[in-house]
């Protein structure tokens, strides 16, 4: 099984595979374009994410040298499986992503916290999907079902 030594790095993990497993299980997974609620859903966990990742940020430079030695295992990510939906596709294969460079950084040898570079590739990560969520907001229609009725009543006149 694989592991890290870096309860930061371990945690953040954790929290990305906590996100795919809801997106890879949403309701929009299953239909062609994403619903407002898993979207909002998405926006919520990457919220939380990022305040996560500003705590790591925050931290002063920890040092456990006898934590150090410990090794904190992990499983990676479930194998993606295609779904109806385009951009829960992309979403899960980001998500994926993200896992692969963070368990691989360098900062996965380190007791807790983020050498800068992985620090500043995990925040162009999260910019990167609030883009892609903002994308999918614009591209996606709205489920209205009422908003639908009445259009198709206005049509029959």
């Amino acid at each position: 099984m694989p592991s890290v030594k870096n309860l930061s790095v371990w945690t953040l993990h954790h929290k990305v595979k906590q996100i795919y497993v809801e997106v890879d299980q949403s309701v929009s997974s299953s239909v062609s374009h994403m619903r407002e609620p898993d979207v909002g859903r998405m926006e919520q966990y990457l919220a939380e994410f990022a305040g996560y990742v500003a705590h790591v940020k925050a931290m002063d430079p920890v040092d456990w040298p006898h934590w150090h030695a410990h090794e904190l295992p992990f499983e990676h990510l479930p194998e993606l499986a295609v779904k109806e939906n385009a951009a829960v596709n992309e979403l899960l294969l980001f998500l994926k992503i993200m896992s692969i460079e963070l368990v691989e950084s360098q900062s996965k040898d380190l007791p807790a916290g983020l050498v800068v570079y992985d620090m500043q590739r995990l925040e162009k990560n999260i910019a990167y999907a609030h883009s892609l969520l903002d994308y999918v907001k614009s591209s996606t229609p709205t489920d209205r079902p009422e908003a639908a009725q009445i259009e198709a009543n206005s049509t029959k006149k």
